[in-house]
């Protein structure tokens, strides 16, 4: 298969890109290295399998040249990951979660790659036989953040 994994050099980007590679797939990483690193890549470099692009999510023109070539699947991990940027600056958490988010769906459903898309956020989301009478310390009351639904009306929306 060829796939495209955004976010490729970050923590987690990192051991999918290893696991793709050791199926033996054809790997294109999209990564702005504002939370990954190449580095992180370096053990496949000689790996003729593996493409990295730095280019950033919210360019139209990066993303689409991915798809010049016939991609089967997409691998969605790119976004921002410190909450602090959030509330500091969420204008640019927006646009690159949302907007750039937008563009990866956009470009997968027109070339008609399939589409993961992974939101760590999710990992804060009770179990559903989860009850609580009060909130509990290590348990924020608000399990998603914000920026979370826009994307996942989005995914609705391009995919219906």
């Amino acid at each position: 298969m060829k796939v495209l994994v955004t976010g490729g050099a970050g923590f987690i980007g990192r051991w999918v890109v290893k696991k793709l590679l050791e199926e033996g797939h054809t790997v294109k990483v999209l990564d702005d290295l504002s939370n990954g690193n190449l580095d992180n890549l370096s053990e496949f470099s000689d790996n003729p399998e593996l493409t990295v692009k730095t280019g950033d999510i919210k360019n139209e023109k990066t993303v689409s040249a991915l798809f010049r070539k016939k991609l089967d699947l997409v691998i969605h991990l790119a976004a921002d990951i410190i909450v602090q940027d959030s509330i500091d600056n969420p204008r640019k958490v927006f646009e690159n979660d949302v907007i750039g988010t937008f563009n990866i769906l956009e470009a997968s459903r027109k070339a008609q790659a399939k589409f993961v898309f992974m939101i760590p956020s999710l990992r804060q989301v009770p179990s559903p036989n989860f009850t609580r009478q009060k909130p509990h310390p290590r348990m924020p009351v608000r399990n998603l953040p914000a920026k979370t639904f826009p994307s996942l009306i989005i995914m609705h929306m391009v995919f219906r």
